[in-house]
């Protein structure tokens, strides 16, 4: 906590406050900046703190850290020294830039003025790298990355594949609504009646429900995403329960399946 508010040591060493390996981020809130020491004790919690398999994840980082030096004092002597050694020109990698020919992929580390003739600046797609500036695009089974100024292949539209659309977003979304799991918001529709009017709905106290019917509104009944009929390869099913049983997988696996706009899963629908 004291090292998020100070001036950054000098030298210093970034340390994610939550280790990318376990889903932490690069952004600037999720880094702070710590002696050789104090990094090197840090790693030494986090491996005491975490349980498997991240425990495991900490084990290796720190036995890196322990490769160079057995404590965190020697560590940050090492640190230093490794630091004031590697600085510009004394570090091999100083003013070095990658770039590839587009032709045949042909790769390329050298001084910016070295660059070979024909090189453009980045790796190529193939090998990770985004050039200066690249998109998707795909034709409903495959997908492809192109250049931003490149024109997209005849029968391929952008996007990546399998990207939702609004609206499957929309259904995932209510798929995952299942109020009867949800206590409090169970408590705030129990006695309320669903209506409609115009594509939009409400639930309504049973005292004003009749002011709503004369206004135009009529009574839905609202159908949850797993008591709903699917069509699955020519066959009906009477609810996600039953054809997950036919099927031998998991609901939730035949809910992903309806909604995903995949051509393989073009025969699973609901009903």
């Amino acid at each position: 906590m004291k090292a998020a508010h100070r001036e950054p040591p000098v030298p210093c060493e970034w340390h994610h406050i939550l280790p990318k390996s376990m889903g932490g981020s690069n952004r600037k809130i999720n880094k702070v900046a710590l002696t050789g020491r104090e990094h090197f004790i840090a790693h030494l919690l986090l491996v005491r703190c975490t349980v498997k398999p991240a425990r495991l994840k900490m084990v290796r980082a720190l036995v890196r850290m322990r490769k160079h030096a057995n404590t965190a004092i020697k560590y940050q002597i090492f640190s230093r020294l490794i630091s004031e050694n590697s600085r510009g020109p004394d570090n091999p990698s100083f003013g070095k830039v990658w770039s590839h020919d587009p032709r045949d992929g042909a790769i390329s580390y050298t001084k910016r003025d070295s660059i070979p003739e024909n090189h453009i600046l980045g790796l190529p797609l193939q090998r990770g790298g985004n050039g200066p500036g690249s998109k998707w695009c795909n034709n409903g089974i495959i997908e492809t990355m192109i250049q931003n100024n490149d024109k997209i292949p005849a029968g391929m539209k952008p996007g990546r594949l399998n990207q939702p659309s609004i609206e499957q977003l929309r259904r995932a979304s209510a798929a995952r609504h299942q109020p009867h799991k949800d206590r409090r918001h169970a408590s705030l529709i129990q006695g309320r009646t669903c209506i409609a009017k115009d594509g939009k709905f409400k639930r309504v106290t049973p005292k004003t429900l009749e002011e709503y019917l004369r206004d135009g509104w009529v009574r839905h009944t609202q159908v949850l995403p797993h008591h709903r009929a699917l069509m699955i390869e020519g066959v009906r099913y009477a609810t996600r329960r039953e054809a997950a049983q036919a099927h031998g997988i998991h609901q939730q696996t035949v809910g992903f399946r309806v909604r995903n706009a995949a051509v393989r899963w073009a025969t699973w629908a609901y009903a």
